[in-house]
């Protein structure tokens, strides 16, 4: 291949983030671009030239809004206790469970209301009387955080409604 040095840009050099051949492997090393907006390996047009391929970067993956399963990991049950995360989308009143990564990406939009909730793991589930003093268990503790939150979503209890959800005895 020839070209007039007018015909091509300066050569450049790419560690493999850029280029890649017709089979999708990654090309690392000297490259040019030709006034047709073309890749080719090498400093200088030549004989042995292969053409390259940018590299299609993927679109990003928006999350959706659904609720995801969550539950503690085995770590939360060693500090009893987890953060349960919740969304609440005000133009329509939907209200989700999600796990970190989708409540990270969903809380920056002005229109949702996210809230992370501390869920007790701790035993006794229900409130018991030990020498005529009352421990509070954790069904009534968790009850007691869904109150507080049904502050900021008032509909919150549509979607936690067992307040002894994860706990092992």
């Amino acid at each position: 291949m020839y070209l007039p040095k007018s015909k091509y840009k300066p050569p450049k050099y790419t560690q493999g983030d850029k280029l890649q051949y017709s089979d999708d492997n990654v090309y690392v090393g000297w490259y040019f671009e030709t006034y047709q907006k073309k890749f080719f390996t090498g400093k200088l047009p030549g004989s042995n030239n292969k053409e390259l391929f940018l590299i299609k970067e993927e679109e990003p993956k928006v999350p959706r809004f659904l609720s995801d399963e969550i539950g503690p990991s085995l770590d939360d049950y060693d500090k009893k206790y987890f953060i349960r995360y919740i969304l609440s989308d005000t133009r329509n009143g939907t209200i989700i469970e999600v796990n970190k990564i989708k409540f990270d990406y969903f809380r920056k939009f002005t229109y949702i209301k996210a809230i992370e909730l501390k869920w007790d793991l701790s035993t006794p589930i229900e409130n018991v009387i030990v020498n005529g003093y009352e421990y509070k268990g954790s069904a009534y503790k968790n009850e007691q955080t869904v109150l507080e939150v049904k502050k900021q979503i008032p509909d919150i209890d549509n979607i936690i409604t067992d307040y002894s959800e994860f706990i092992i005895e």
